[in-house]
């Protein structure tokens, strides 16, 4: 305890060194800084001293050169023949050769001869030219050489600063204007031969607040304003200031000496960049601050040991506070608002709208394939779809809008200041034409339609869970209807809602019940007319709902997950049930059972097909599992590996719908796949419809060539199976042999087939 108090005058006295050291340090980097300051305007007042004498002479030089050329054209008849005067212009020109061109015009503003243009063409008139008329008519008054406005002369094509100066008779009455002028870019301009220190600017700005002149020059074409409006007040009176005051100021551009050419009614001004102050105040404090740095850096050392943990641990507790803070409000995945912070906004916009009677709309937005592409190309590849969808969604709405991620790979758009349902109809198809467009990851070109449901208030609710509400209702009705489309919530919508939600309730104890059984559909080899194998259906007859197609319960099963529950069954169950069926009837069939895709990406995938083949003691050849070709498609990646696995294992492979994918040959060659299913939607009307039958005949001979068995499915009629026969289709399966039937019924159907 007493080794604790010893410290306290320790630490005390230190932090008073520290504080004092350092104070000294800021005292002199202050004194430093200001003296910087001093040397360099002292600097800028000797340049920009330099710059008015310099412009003063070339100007007063120039005059004399007008003045004598003027009258000298003036008494050779230039009033009555323009062209008299042309050798001599030229010769000013070629012995001046930092200006633009010469020219000599009448006191009404029209030219008379411009050099470098030849005769006959047409002049302009400097009194009526907008960029040149107030100053020409200032230049009238003046006894001496008037400067006018900088601007863009169209017959030279260049920037010019015009010199103009009145030839007058002996009355005093200007009989001849002697009009020339700098080119602002010429390396002859003496202003552009000047040194100038890097990042410095030199300008010549009139009395009127124009510019005149700038280096470096950054006008970028023949339309910049630059010359055209007059510089920022602040920045004119900081030049006046600088001239009154005798000393160099801070502006804008930076620390600016102004020194004026009265006789010319300009300003010649340098400005010195402030990092160029700052750089040349750093290099003075160079050793200083070394010197400061080391001694700072020791006694920092021993203080800083003290308190490094408290730091640390407030700083790590902060961070954490913080990204807890972020998390609780926004998803981690997109970055995107979460629904807290969407509910948040969507009540706070409800007020706003309630209180100002105005509409706004809320869009449910869902991606109408990304379980295929998820469960296909993995959870990878679906994270960093789910990121562009975010980008995309908020691309193509607008910044007033919010777009949040309410789950999986569903968003919620909050679309305020809205008049009508117009204005949400085009923000609705602006979406989905944007995602008609493909998704680029990696070497996947990925295609993912959304589809939109929309609520509007008011009328489709009143508070942010209904309006909610009523947008998935929409959403579901947008899917139902064929996706990539959107739907505007109506109360009939909700019809249909519960169906989809009275199927899932139903479908997550059906199992436990004991509701589903199999079919099953024999499949006939055609070179000897006798059943070699059967495909296992799946069929739900609930007691509240009846009998439900596969067609409506699976695309729930699958949303729900429930899928691999009920194929994990239907595996266990069917080769259970055709191994009984074996036994009684001395035959032996290949089962053939279909597998989606959430089903191949499970983790134990392998291992559960292997436990179901030995349970049921029949042989894995005798096992064929269905895989649609939408399933290849979308798992580059570990399709390979997976069915290569399953090959190993001894299991038949299948290849079900076939034609109605993507897939390509080379791909298909390197997988070792048994068997390809033609689909039934090209096998029913092959005899009515001239390019299935040629699809079907191209299937079959394509199988054939990579040494696979093809089975025809939906077979309903005696000529498509001569067709079939005539092409050589190794199976078929159909209603022209069997329907789908329970395995008691297969059983009576084996042993009346013998």
């Amino acid at each position: 305890m007493r080794l604790s108090g010893e410290r306290k005058p320790l630490k005390l006295l230190f932090l008073i060194l520290l504080l004092s050291y350092m104070a000294a340090y800021v005292l002199f980097a202050v004194y430093t800084w200001f003296d910087t300051i001093g040397d360099q305007g002292e600097r800028l007042d000797f340049r920009s001293s330099m710059l008015a004498a310099a412009t003063d002479d070339l100007l007063y030089h120039y005059e004399g050169l007008l003045r004598l050329t003027g009258q000298s054209a003036l008494h050779a008849g230039v009033l009555e023949d323009p062209e008299r005067a042309r050798d001599l212009i030229e010769r000013v020109l070629a012995e001046n050769p930092a200006l633009a061109g010469y020219g000599l015009a009448r006191p009404d503003g029209q030219l008379l001869i411009v050099s470098g243009i030849p005769p006959g063409n047409p002049l302009p008139n400097l009194a009526r030219q907008p960029q040149s008329r107030e100053t020409f008519l200032h230049a009238l008054k003046r006894q001496t050489l008037s400067v006018g406005r900088s601007y863009w002369f169209p017959l030279l094509k260049k920037w010019v600063m015009p010199l103009r100066l009145p030839i007058r008779d002996h009355a005093g009455k200007p009989v001849l204007v002697a009009a020339s002028g700098f080119a602002l870019t010429s390396p002859e301009l003496s202003w552009n031969r000047l040194l100038l220190p890097e990042g410095h600017e030199l300008l010549l700005v009139r009395d009127d607040g124009h510019l005149q002149f700038l280096r470096p020059f950054r006008p970028t074409g023949p339309d910049d304003p630059l010359f055209e409006r007059p510089l920022d007040k602040g920045f004119m009176q900081a030049l006046h200031r600088s001239e009154r005051e005798g000393r160099a100021v801070f502006t804008e551009q930076g620390l600016c000496r102004s020194t004026p050419i009265k006789r010319y009614e300009l300003h010649a001004a340098i400005c010195a960049p402030l990092g160029g102050i700052l750089q040349e105040w750093v290099q003075r404090m160079a050793i200083p601050s070394a010197v400061f740095l080391v001694f700072l850096g020791i006694g920092l050392g021993v203080y800083r040991m003290t308190r490094r943990m408290d730091i640390e641990r407030q700083e790590e507790q902060r961070h954490h506070e913080a990204h807890l803070s972020w998390l609780a409000e926004h998803d981690s995945l997109t970055g995107l608002p979460n629904r807290v912070l969407l509910e948040d906004r969507l009540n706070q916009a409800l007020h706003h709208a309630r209180r100002e009677q105005r509409r706004l709309g809320i869009m449910l937005a869902d991606l109408d394939n990304f379980k295929r592409i998820n469960d296909g190309l993995g959870h990878q590849i679906g994270d960093r779809l789910l990121m562009q969808v975010a980008e995309r969604l908020s691309e193509l709405t607008r910044a007033s809008d919010t777009v949040a991620r309410f789950g999986g790979d569903e968003f919620v758009l909050l679309i305020e200041q809205i008049e009508d349902r117009s204005d949400l109809i085009g923000i609705a198809d602006k979406i989905l034409a944007g995602f008609r467009e493909p998704f680029v990851i990696d070497d996947h070109q990925l295609n993912a339609t959304i589809s939109l449901g929309i609520a509007l208030f008011p009328g489709d609710g009143e508070t942010a869970e209904s309006l909610i509400q009523s947008a998935d209702t929409a959403l579901y009705e947008a899917k139902a209807l064929g996706r990539d489309r959107f739907m505007f919530y109506a109360e009939e919508l909700n019809t249909r809602t519960r169906r989809y939600l009275q199927l899932e309730a139903a479908l997550r104890c059906a199992l436990d019940r004991d509701e589903f059984h199999l079919h099953y559909q024999p499949q006939i080899a055609l070179d000897r007319d006798e059943v070699i194998g059967v495909e296992a259906l799946l069929r739900w007859d609930s007691p509240e709902l009846g009998s439900i197609s596969p067609a409506e319960f699976i695309p729930v099963a699958e949303d729900t997950g429930l899928i691999r529950n009920l194929g994990n069954w239907v595996m266990a169950h069917a080769l259970e049930e055709i191994a009984r069926i074996e036994q009684l009837t001395g035959r032996t069939l290949v089962l053939a059972v279909n597998v989606s895709a959430l089903e191949l990406r499970g983790p134990d995938f392998l291992e559960r097909v292997h436990g179901h083949v030995e349970q049921s003691g029949r042989p894995p050849e005798r096992l064929e599992v269905e895989i649609t070709e939408g399933v290849l498609v979308g798992q580059h990646t570990r399709a390979p590996e997976l069915l290569q696995a399953l090959h190993e294992l001894g299991v038949r492979l299948a290849i079900d719908d076939f034609g109605t994918g993507y897939s390509s040959l080379a791909y298909l060659s390197n997988l070792p796949i048994d068997t390809l299913k033609v689909d039934q939607s090209f096998v029913r009307n092959l005899l009515q419809d001239p390019g299935n039958a040629v699809l079907t005949r191209t299937i079959i001979a394509m199988g054939h060539s990579m040494g696979l068995k093809v089975v025809a499915e939906g077979v309903e009629d005696h000529d498509t199976l001569g067709f079939l026969r005539k092409h050589r289709c190794d199976m078929a399966q159909g209603y022209y042999f069997a329907r789908p039937m329970p395995a008691a019924a297969l059983l009576e159907f084996l042993q009346g087939n013998t």
